[in-house]
């Protein structure tokens, strides 16, 4: 399935909390993801894209759009930013205590699932 099917299917699932496109196909630059509009995947809350093609670029701009998503491009990060003077400041990866998050995740319906 290429970008094509992967966008019909991100924007049949307006009720998705939780998604993980990792691994899921090798060259796949994630078209679905880069053209997230508001009205798509309205309720996401968590985004895990492990060894995608999805850019850095991709997923800032989607954090500015969704600040309370969180979007984990690899094992043991998650991307944050900061707001300065106005202007976003993207801070470096952080290894983030991913077990907090994971317990804080597991009590939403539907977070089991992910794995």
């Amino acid at each position: 399935m290429g970008d094509g099917g992967l966008l019909k299917i991100v924007k049949g699932l307006r009720e998705l909390r939780f998604l993980n496109i990792s691994y899921f196909y090798d060259r796949m630059q994630c078209r679905a993801i880069r053209n997230l509009g508001d009205e798509d995947l309205p309720h996401l809350k968590y985004l895990r894209v492990f060894d995608t093609e999805i850019s850095e670029k991709v997923l800032r701009k989607l954090l500015l759009k969704r600040k309370n998503l969180i979007i984990n491009p690899k094992p043991g990060y998650i991307l944050t930013f900061t707001i300065v003077n106005g202007n976003p400041r993207f801070d470096d990866r952080f290894t983030a205590n991913m077990d907090l998050l994971e317990n804080d995740l597991l009590e939403q319906p539907g977070y089991c699932c992910m794995e």
